[in-house]
């Protein structure tokens, strides 16, 4: 994120193409160009002026700089393993939340934006996630940083709780192919 702020300008200076010799990093551009070459001119155009408002809309629109970035992170692996892989929404951050009927009809708050789903470790989601409230938080600058991070406890509180329930719920509920020893729950989520 060190060169976002180059970044920014670049892309907001008339929403033209990206100035490589302003950004500092030669390696981003590169990517976001590789990245979003399959796009018409104006469209590519209309993205780099929604990118360039804030560091939460380039965040938004460089989900594959964040997977370059962290997916193979040795971080993950403090509370990670091979027990933590799962689908994950891929694109995680506060926009990608919205209100819809379930299968049951009825009104539900979550996920919504499932395109760039992909198996890996639940912590690179929360990471995502997490990322995104702090930098929507300070664009409209509304909470202090305490209230930030006691938000994001919650949510990662709320995000193990679920999962523990998930676990807790495939253990009983016998599925073909999955033993039951990959049914138990993992003690590894919380640390």
């Amino acid at each position: 994120m060190r060169f976002l702020l180059p970044i920014l300008i670049v892309l907001g200076s008339c929403c033209r193409e990206p100035d490589a010799e302003i950004v500092g990093d030669p390696t981003v551009l590169p990517h976001i160009e590789d990245w979003n070459s399959w796009l018409e001119p104006q469209d590519l155009q209309r993205k780099y002026c929604k990118m360039s408002k804030s560091p939460f809309a380039f965040f938004r629109g460089t989900a594959h700089l964040y997977w370059m970035d962290l997916a193979d992170d040795p971080r993950l692996l403090k509370y990670g393993s091979s027990r933590t892989v799962t689908w994950l929404q891929g694109d995680a951050h506060v926009q990608n939340f919205g209100s819809f009927d379930d299968d049951q009809s009825e009104i539900v708050y979550d996920l919504n934006d499932f395109d760039e789903a992909v198996i890996g470790d639940y912590q690179l989601d929360l990471w995502r996630l997490a990322t995104s409230m702090v930098l929507m938080a300070e664009e409209t600058e509304d909470f202090s940083a305490a209230e930030i991070n006691v938000a994001i406890d919650e949510m990662v509180e709320a995000y193990l709780d679920e999962a523990e329930r998930s676990l807790l719920w495939l253990a009983e509920a016998p599925i073909p192919g999955l033993s039951a020893e990959e049914a138990q729950p993992s003690a590894g989520l919380r640390g």
